[in-house]
């Protein structure tokens, strides 16, 4: 920091200090005309040694502080200005706030640059998993005379191009989450029944059955999240589950929650697997045995679950099942879980 820097700084003591000296003089002048010059002098003399002596060490404080903020600025390290201003409680506060918007600019910027890197990644993924369905849909044309076999396959082509598409649409809405729900009374039964419609072609293609007990239970979700979210769970069964099985689908209830059941009679999930199947692009050891399989609609599942405030646990036996459970807290518990 230069000393005219600092002078400009403090050009309003100066100004003060000239303003006052004249008008002592000119009062001295006035009233008292036998007054020695020396003595004038002197008076002037004195005072101005004084402002000298308060503009250095005001000087030696400033430039101090400047030299911190210089290197805070440079290494990004600002615990220097609390320990500089440990005893001065008013600066002290500001150099907290100061520290303060710095971390909280600091995460929300690291947050921005992750949020957008994820979201490369996740695009890139998306871009090549949906060229798969796109290549199949023209080798099945180029190779096949017009069928009902062609048709069939190209629909199932279709269907995972718009599951795809539609993952890509919720995944791009989960920042704004809180623009797009409202939460009330959903019936379980027809959220079941509309995502069983979706994928009935699957059941009857695979021979599935289906053990449904879920009577009139309401619960409080949004309606067009919860459908999703219930689309990749039972996707996912049908997609896991083998020839002519089995998927329960059931409600259990009590007086602080309402869980419902989704078990498949599938390949199952392998322990060591159970812990990573929310993780985002991780498919495990059935993934790279099923074609199609992205690893985001659960990863997808979860994280909307959560902000709906519900629950989402899944426990499985491999070779022989898995079981999906999607919490629902009753009111009185579902504002606290929301808060």
């Amino acid at each position: 920091m230069k000393i005219s820097r600092y002078l400009l700084y403090k050009r309003s003591s100066i100004i003060l200090y000239i303003t006052l000296m004249i008008i002592i003089n000119g009062l001295i002048v006035v009233d008292i005309v036998e007054l020695k010059k020396s003595t004038m002098i002197y008076l002037n003399s004195l005072t101005l040694l004084i402002l000298l002596i308060y503009l250095l060490i005001e000087y030696i404080k400033i430039k101090r502080v400047y030299t911190i903020l210089d290197e805070a600025l440079q290494h990004q390290s600002y615990h220097k200005l609390l320990d500089y201003y440990s005893e001065d409680l008013l600066m002290k506060k500001f150099a907290e706030l100061f520290t303060y918007f710095y971390h909280h600019m600091h995460g929300t910027y690291g947050k921005i640059v992750h949020d957008k890197n994820d979201f490369s990644d996740y695009l890139t993924s998306w871009i090549h998993s949906i060229k798969t369905p796109i290549t199949a849909s023209r080798l099945l044309i180029d190779n096949h005379t017009p069928s009902e076999y062609l048709i069939a396959q190209l629909e199932s082509e279709l269907d995972t191009i718009e599951t795809y598409i539609e993952q890509a649409l919720y995944y791009a809405r989960l920042d704004s989450f809180s623009k797009d729900y409202l939460i009330g009374e959903v019936y379980l039964k027809d959220i079941i029944h509309a995502s069983l419609k979706r994928y009935a072609k699957y059941f009857i293609e695979k021979k599935i059955k289906v053990s449904l007990n879920v009577n009139n239970k309401k619960v409080l979700s949004d309606k067009k999240w919860l459908l999703f979210i219930i689309n990749q769970i039972i996707s996912n069964a049908v997609k896991y589950t083998n020839l002519n099985d089995t998927i329960q689908i059931w409600v259990q209830e009590d007086e602080r929650k309402t869980t419902l059941h989704i078990k498949d009679s599938g390949m199952g999930i392998r322990e060591e697997d159970l812990p990573r199947i929310f993780n985002k692009g991780f498919t495990g050891s059935n993934g790279r045995v099923k074609e199609h399989s992205t690893g985001i609609g659960l990863y997808l599942a979860k994280k909307m679950v959560k902000k709906l405030g519900h629950d989402i646990k899944v426990s499985s036996r491999y070779g022989q099942f898995t079981v999906v459970k999607i919490v629902f807290y009753k009111f009185a518990d579902y504002t606290d879980i929301v808060k």
